[in-house]
């Protein structure tokens, strides 16, 4: 299942966009020097797009929503169609992640344990981000550069543990174990994503996972 994760005004700039399949549709060297009809079906990536690169290159304070528009082509209206504010471009794909782990939670094999449930899911998730690597480092960074983007990221992962409980539960995992395996789990999850994001080797982020879950393992054991 694809994810996506951005922003600009009535002016027009060339944007080149890089390849990435998986979180990303886009076509690759794809620029968008046209200023194009009020609501293009694909002003929501190419805003996503824009908005990374501008926070990258400026800083996210110093990037308006007419900066992010005008670079994506668009009208500051047409952001605001899809985005409440700046801020929310960077966790477009937040409905996403939750469905596709929830849907790998649902659909898993009866069998399966608590702990195969969630790794299920976690390893869903690395498949699914896997070829989004540079757009994903890009993004990493923008969100530790300011406070309170660190401070929404961790009310996302609050959300997604508390979604993954749930549907722990609703494979008959007791509350307690569910509770405690999805708060455990998104914090591995999130410390592979960091190694993953911030070094330069080419350690896939399912094996980051893998490495962080043995870790936590060997530590409880």
């Amino acid at each position: 299942m694809p994810l996506r994760n951005v922003a600009i005004g009535d002016q027009a700039e060339d944007v080149t966009v890089d390849t990435c399949e998986g979180l990303r549709s886009r076509r690759a060297g794809r620029q968008y020097t046209e200023v194009v009809g009020r609501w293009p079906p694909d002003a929501q990536d190419r805003l996503i797009d824009a908005a990374i690169e501008l926070f990258v290159a400026q800083g996210f304070l110093e990037v308006t929503v007419d900066d992010i528009a005008a670079a994506a082509g668009v009208t500051p209206r047409t952001f605001f169609r899809y985005f409440p504010t700046k801020e929310e471009v960077l966790f477009a794909n937040g409905g996403r992640i939750l469905d596709l782990m929830t849907s790998t939670v649902r659909s898993a094999p009866k069998p399966f344990t608590a702990v195969e449930l969630l790794s299920a899911a976690l390893f869903e998730l690395a498949t699914a981000l896997e070829p989004d690597r540079a757009e994903q480092r890009k993004r990493s960074a923008v969100i530790r550069s300011a406070p309170s983007l660190l401070e929404r990221e961790l009310l996302k992962q609050h959300r997604i543990a508390q979604t993954l409980a749930g549907e722990l539960v609703a494979r008959g995992i007791s509350h307690v174990e569910a509770t405690t395996l999805a708060g455990v789990g998104v914090v591995a999850f999130q410390t592979a994503y960091r190694e993953w994001t911030t070094d330069r080797k080419r350690t896939l982020l399912h094996t980051r996972i893998e490495q962080t879950l043995a870790v936590i393992g060997n530590a409880l054991s």
